[in-house]
């Protein structure tokens, strides 16, 4: 299945209904399960990140969004689905940004250890932080398009003039 068809498959298959506005690329919901057979379906929170802007990277403002969606399912204990294709932090916003991704992943880490099940659907790009947040999920779906890498010391040690290969970096 690729990227494409795997975004479809999440809003279909978990009843997603977007819940307020979509903050860039993201888009925040919830959505359904089938639980076992004979119960009915259990409620979930579902998160897109869709690759609508800079290669769907993580702003300050989509962070503070998922930051909250995190603590709100450790506390809740409502299982997560998320969708994710996007190129990981957006740098070009400066250290605020990383510092944003930093708050947010700190969450995502926290509701995970807490327990909470977390699964990613992996788009066509899962690069830098958003693979480190994919890789936090007790499930992933790879598409057959999809390129997972950590992208991140390379892009940091090039705008401070560089090479993540370099001794003066590492």
């Amino acid at each position: 299945m690729l990227s494409t068809e795997c975004l479809a498959l999440v809003k279909s298959q978990f009843q997603f209904t977007p819940v307020g506005e979509s903050v860039g690329n993201l888009t925040v919901g919830r959505g359904r399960v089938a639980a076992d057979t004979g119960t009915a379906p259990a409620p979930i929170f579902v998160a897109l990140i869709e690759n609508k802007i800079a290669s769907g990277s993580l702003g300050v403002k989509e962070c503070e969004k998922l930051a909250s969606l995190f603590k709100i399912i450790e506390v809740q204990k409502i299982a997560l689905v998320l969708y994710i294709d996007s190129a990981g932090a957006r740098v070009s916003e400066g250290l605020v940004a990383l510092g944003a991704f930093r708050h947010m992943y700190r969450a995502a880490v926290s509701a995970s250890s807490a327990g909470v099940p977390i699964t990613v659907f992996c788009g066509a790009n899962c690069f830098g932080g958003a693979s480190m947040l994919a890789a936090l999920a007790s499930k992933r779906v790879y598409s057959a398009n999809t390129r997972f890498a950590m992208s991140g010391p390379s892009i940091l040690a090039q705008a401070a003039g560089f090479s993540a290969l370099d001794e003066a970096f590492i």
